[in-house]
């Protein structure tokens, strides 16, 4: 549902950024691990399950738009002590954060020769996937829905499923194939890098995907860890790479609440979180500017706001969009941009809204209606206006 947003942040990625070189031997599709702070690593060097490390894709390098440089990307699913908590985009140099103590472990493929056919499906995947929810609570972490993405659970089904990439492959018990099946029957796996099942009575597995893990006040989870994946040298081989390193470069990220966001002409949703940083060492002066992209692809500028913020600031503002009652039906984006004073892009982040009709919701509308206006009447909230289309501001945070 996402290829739309993907392509259309591929194209315009700014030449804001210069990376050192990355090693040949990393291939698209190949799969790229790190610690969590500190260079903890559960399984590894520790056994606090709130430091599980980390891995992702790495779908490969993208020529940036007027420039000859090229970027680096990697699809990853971000939780745990991430305030967006979703499958991302992002550049490969952002996978490891060293102010943040992170270690980078290497890279993994499958010990059977991909082709690049399997590459691409790799890559598909794992593009599909980007804006959707992760598990927070451990209940799928191999997806394929909203909110059911681990960042090991997505590179595994990314693998089992390189063969089908418009189907994610699950396992079969008894000839019955459930995404909670977790025997050792048959599978319809392309590549079958760790094996299902749990172990139970066991805190670290390295024989099968999850590991029975004492969590909180008596509670298990069962739980897939990076390490236990990137352990499996039957199943995986080494690829000798190292990551480049980012300059200065400022971010923003946007939260939409729900994976799923419907909204009735004349109506309002809201509140949604957009976040941004400055990973510079200095302040940093930028424009933010908000727009919507309609069904038929016309878009719809808001003012840009001037800005800035200070070395290592991050900011967040919930936003709230009002929808006009004559607006067109189906699927609009809404997005956010970052550009530097000189105009060039640096970040662009969106996610996709839905308008129906509104001739069933005439009662909700209302109630919508002053909810907006009392939001609009506050002192400290900023609206932005453009033909028909509200974009309201709340208060900003910092921290």
């Amino acid at each position: 549902m996402f290829r739309n947003i993907i392509a259309s942040l591929l194209f315009f990625v700014a030449s804001f950024f210069n990376f050192g070189k990355i090693e040949a031997a990393l291939q698209r599709g190949d799969i790229v691990y790190r610690t969590s702070k500190a260079g903890d690593m559960y399984g590894k060097n520790s056994w606090n399950p709130l430091r599980p490390g980390h891995n992702g894709i790495y779908v490969g390098e993208i020529k940036s738009y007027g420039d000859d440089e090229h970027l680096y990307y990697v699809v990853e699913a971000l939780g745990w002590d991430f305030t967006y908590e979703k499958v991302m985009l992002n550049l490969l140099s952002e996978f490891v954060d060293s102010s943040e103590g992170q270690e980078y472990l290497g890279a993994k493929t499958s010990n059977v020769t991909l082709d690049s056919k399997r590459r691409d499906n790799i890559i598909q995947i794992a593009l599909d996937q980007v804006g959707e929810g992760y598990d927070n609570d451990f209940s799928d972490q191999k997806g394929p829905d909203c909110n059911q993405w681990t960042c090991v659970g997505l590179t595994e089904k990314a693998y089992e499923s390189a063969d089908t990439p418009d189907v994610l492959q699950y396992a079969s018990c008894n000839g019955t194939v459930s995404s909670d099946c977790y025997g050792t029957g048959s599978t319809n796996y392309a590549l079958d890098i760790t094996p299902d099942g749990i172990d139970y009575n066991n805190i670290f597995t390295t024989t099968m995907e999850m590991s029975d893990v004492a969590w909180f006040k008596g509670v298990t989870k069962k739980i897939f860890f990076p390490y236990t994946q990137y352990l499996q040298y039957t199943k995986l081989k080494n690829v000798t790479t190292d990551l480049p390193v980012s300059n200065n470069f400022s971010h923003a990220l946007i939260s939409p609440g729900s994976c799923e966001t419907e909204v009735s002409q004349g109506g309002f949703f809201g509140p949604f979180t957009i976040e941004e940083s400055n990973t510079s060492s200095s302040y940093y002066a930028f424009y933010v500017q908000s727009y919507v992209i309609k069904p038929d692809g016309t878009t719809v500028n808001f003012k840009q706001v001037s800005t800035g913020l200070k070395a290592g600031e991050t900011r967040k503002h919930s936003h709230y969009l009002s929808i006009p009652s004559w607006s067109e039906l189906g699927t609009f984006t809404y997005g956010v941009k970052v550009t530097d004073t000189k105009e060039n892009l640096i970040d662009d982040d969106s996610f996709e809204f839905t308008v129906v009709s509104s001739s069933s919701s005439s009662s909700i509308n209302k109630k919508s209606a002053r909810k907006l206006k009392r939001l609009m009447r506050k002192s400290d909230t900023q609206v932005l206006e453009e033909g028909g289309w509200h974009t309201v501001i709340v208060p900003e945070q910092y921290k």
